[in-house]
């Protein structure tokens, strides 16, 4: 199983190692930070997917800049800040800017594994989100790999390629309009539906090979 990424940053060694020690390394791949700098260094190479911080950072630095940072340029990647008890607030304000969810100083293993659990799940979903987003996008919005959509992908990618008028016939409600959402930059351009009746008078066409009949 792959294990998921975590960056801990404290400026205390002896803090990274104590959280270190409550994580399952079956599940995690841990680096730890004990400076701003050296945190967001180590981030930029690796982009781990969760980062657990201190909020409180010596020399007048804070765990909201490493925040800032990661959400700019990886939104996806969930931050957790570590925070004393009287700094609530600030953790909470640290969520309106982008962090997943806080710990208040001290805590235990069961409250951290809950917190990592639900930054990957929601990990998780985001990823699920995504590739769903791309699955659609490449099908053009039709989805389904049944022989009978295989063959309309078909169809549409052809027919999209002509600068013929394309004729598209059915029973009312068989799906004809699937066409135009199957090649959307193409076939909805001047995309009508006729009654029988009026298709009467571009027979001529049809036979003529004006008009490509799907």
């Amino acid at each position: 199983m792959k294990k998921h990424t975590l960056l801990v940053v404290d400026d205390l060694k002896t803090a990274c190692e104590g959280v270190r020690q409550l994580i399952d390394e079956k599940l995690f791949e841990v680096d730890s930070a004990y400076t701003l700098e050296s945190a967001i260094a180590i981030w930029n190479e690796k982009k781990h997917e969760i980062v657990l911080t201190d909020l409180r950072m010596p020399a007048g630095q804070e765990g909201l800049d490493l925040l800032t940072h990661v959400k700019t340029h990886s939104p996806e990647t969930n931050v957790i800040i570590m925070t004393a008890s009287g700094e609530v607030s600030s953790a909470v304000h640290a969520m309106r800017l982008g962090a997943f969810d806080y710990l208040t100083k001290p805590f235990g293993a069961e409250e951290l594994a809950f917190r990592l659990d639900s930054a990957m799940k929601n990990m998780d979903l985001v990823n699920a989100n995504r590739y769903l987003t791309q699955e659609i996008s490449d099908e053009h919005f039709l989805i389904g790999n049944a022989p009978v959509m295989q063959a309309l992908k078909k169809t549409i990618s052809l027919v999209a390629r002509s600068d013929s008028r394309i004729l598209i016939t059915g029973r009312p409600w068989n799906g004809k309009g699937a066409y135009r959402l199957g090649h959307p930059e193409s076939i909805v351009q001047g995309f009508q539906t006729f009654c029988p009746g009026q298709l009467r008078g571009n027979r001529r066409n049809i036979n003529r090979g004006r008009i490509v009949r799907v």
